[in-house]
């Protein structure tokens, strides 16, 4: 007896903001609906969410602090004016309980999304806007006295360069600082910083004879991807190009490095995960955090320094990759195992949609991105989709959706948390 082959249903419209040609998209969402659906999703985060000593552990990345930080990338926003104070307020409650945690527990000290650095960083910011300047300077001094461990040059023997817990992690906490403290943060501070990453990655290539010029192990694994790899170490060198424009050679040896990751991208859009294996991990093609989507981040910030055309010709075709993965997430009702959230769900994977809109101002890709984020108007997928862990939590909850629902709607300043595609620091 033969099967009946299942058809699932694509909308005419759907067919229309297919591929990469600049159609004038119609709107997905009405005026008022993606505000209104984040003073919903805020107001449940506020009310249901309360620090405990199970669920305020894991810094940015699952616990409090993150949750500090959406509320704070909210009360930023004018639209939020009249509940600034009331999110701000809740933000402190979180920062408050971040802080004793950090005081009775022992955490990674440099760590962005699981240790002290990154809750500090989000601790002083939330303290500052509320008046708090004491605790703002004393969460400040604690974060400097974290960047201390890793000036070490071997501070640590494995891991201690990424996004995840090393010195690129450290880096891109100072630059969130940065936009709120300008003045303890020029950008010559970055430099002792960026000089011994550079040399560990250098050293690391010439030992396992590398053909790029800097190489990342990340406990023996030489990773391509944005948080535990190569990719987020390069992105953060990128910031900086006045310290790129004084070490002679230094530019084009980043270049050179960027170039044998982009060697590493498939026809389909897809990277290999690894820079010595061709090994593929089926679930770990299209995630932030490891895949694709994560390095279109790095691809568009070698785009804005080099202006050449192949950085972009790599967005673009991440970004079909991500446009037929959010198909499949809505043909398939999300039961193609990935989620919602920023790490390795829906959301996390539609900011590259975002960066590429950003990027080349074409609208389809902000159309194809408000598309698939049809389902976050419905609550069956909030019930199922997220991880019952973590369901408030930054990178894997309801905080991260509400971040890209934010900048669905701020979309001049869309930027995947803690990851500067747009930004670049001059003396």
């Amino acid at each position: 007896m033969s099967k009946k082959k299942f058809k699932a249903k694509v909308s005419k419209e759907m067919k229309m903001c297919y591929g990469t040609i600049a159609i004038p998209p119609k709107p997905v969402f009405k005026t008022r609906e993606i505000p209104i659906l984040i003073l919903k999703k805020l107001c449940a985060l506020m009310d249901e969410y309360t620090p405990t000593e199970s669920n305020i552990k894991g810094g940015l990345f699952y616990g409090a602090s993150g949750i500090g930080y959406t509320l704070v990338r909210c009360a930023d926003y004018p639209l939020f004016e009249p509940i600034r104070e009331r999110l701000l307020h809740k933000a402190k409650t979180y920062a408050d309980a971040s802080y004793e945690y950090t005081i009775s527990h022992e955490l990674p000290h440099i760590s962005l999304l699981l240790g002290k650095a990154g809750i500090y960083a989000v601790d002083a910011v939330v303290y500052k806007l509320l008046g708090f300047h004491p605790k703002a300077r004393e969460c400040l001094h604690l974060f400097h006295a974290q960047g201390a461990h890793c000036l070490v040059p071997d501070y640590s023997t494995d891991g201690g360069e990424d996004l995840w817990n090393g010195r690129a992690g450290y880096i891109t906490a100072a630059l969130f600082l940065k936009k709120y403290f300008e003045e303890y943060f020029p950008t010559k501070y970055f430099y002792p910083y960026l000089e011994p990453m550079i040399k560990s990655c250098k050293e690391y290539a010439k030992k396992i004879h590398s053909t790029a010029p800097l190489a990342y192990s990340y406990y023996n694994t030489q990773c391509t991807g944005l948080l535990h790899g190569l990719g987020g170490i390069l992105m953060i060198i990128l910031c900086f190009p006045s310290y790129l424009d004084k070490h002679p050679g230094l530019d084009e040896e980043i270049k050179q490095t960027v170039d044998c990751i982009l060697l590493r991208q498939k026809s389909d859009g897809k990277f290999f995960p690894l820079m010595n294996s061709d090994v593929v991990i089926p679930g770990d093609v299209v995630k932030w955090r490891s895949g694709a989507s994560g390095l279109l981040h790095l691809m568009a910030k070698a785009y804005l320094r080099w202006k050449h055309s192949r950085y972009l010709y790599s967005c673009m075709l991440i970004g079909d990759l991500i446009w037929n993965y959010g198909l499949e997430f809505l043909l398939t009702e999300g039961r193609n195992g990935s989620g919602l959230g920023l790490d390795h769900g829906l959301v996390g994977n539609l900011y590259g949609l975002l960066i590429l809109y950003r990027l080349t101002k074409y609208p389809i890709y902000l159309q194809q991105a408000h598309s698939c984020s049809l389902v976050l108007k419905d609550e069956k997928y909030f019930k199922d989709l997220l991880h019952r862990d973590n369901v408030y939590s930054l990178f894997n909850g309801l905080s991260g959706i509400i971040t890209y629902l934010l900048d669905t709607i701020n979309i001049e300043h869309a930027e995947f948390p803690c990851v500067h595609v747009f930004e670049f620091y001059e003396e």
